[in-house]
């Protein structure tokens, strides 16, 4: 156990130095290391392996059809955008969802998107080129959008340990929670026996919503 994890540290350095001497942005080496982290997990005991497929829904502006393979299957560095946010890295989320979807169980991500003015749903499956930074994209169409929802619809299918991370899912959850009174948001968790299914929703607290992010220099 100790010389594994001597050589992962000795890897990790290795590809920090790496990094650092080639002048990479942070966010290719978060990719790298990430891979990392996904082989390490891949390589636990044979009953720890469970496959785990995560749906996240919302009903904001969504994304334009033609950005979709860019704004998801392209690792940008925070600098290279305009807006400056306060609370992390700028859109890397879905983006490290997907890379350790790719890492930790070679599957794609699924996504649905419509815009207010977009009288259809966009649909992709597709995942990251980690060596190349692109989007590899397997399919894409165009669904119908009868009820004309506006949103994102994001699937991963992960390698996890629902019973080890669940009290720190939930904690994770009621933080949001906290600091975006303004959403209202659902969890839940399907268990192969119902008495273990997990369902929480956390109330909007105010309809007064925080002022927009201005441009940076």
């Amino acid at each position: 156990m100790q010389k594994r994890l001597a050589r992962e540290a000795k890897e990790l350095e290795k590809l920090e130095k790496t990094f650092s001497q080639k002048g990479d942005s942070t966010a290719l080496f978060e990719t790298k290391k990430k891979e990392l982290e996904a082989k390490r997990a891949a390589a636990g005991p044979k009953g720890a392996k469970v496959f785990y497929k995560v749906t996240v829904k919302d009903n904001g502006m969504g994304m334009p059809d033609k950005d979709i393979p860019d704004l998801l299957g392209r690792v940008l560095s925070g600098t290279k955008y305009g807006i400056q946010q306060t609370r992390g890295k700028f859109g890397l989320g879905a983006k490290m969802a997907l890379i350790w979807s790719k890492m930790s169980t070679g599957l794609p991500i699924e996504v649905r998107s419509a815009t207010k003015k977009q009288t259809y749903i966009a649909y992709y499956k597709l995942d990251i080129d980690i060596h190349k930074n692109e989007p590899h994209v397997h399919i894409h169409k165009q669904e119908s959008n009868s009820e004309k929802w506006h949103g994102a619809e994001l699937s991963v299918t992960i390698l996890g340990n629902w019973q080890y991370y669940r009290a720190k899912v939930l904690r994770y959850m009621r933080q949001i929670a906290v600091i975006t009174p303004y959403a209202q948001f659902r969890f839940y968790y399907k268990a192969e026996d119902d008495k273990n299914s997990v369902d929480v929703t956390f109330v909007r607290r105010t309809d007064k919503m925080p002022p927009p992010p201005k441009a940076g220099f």
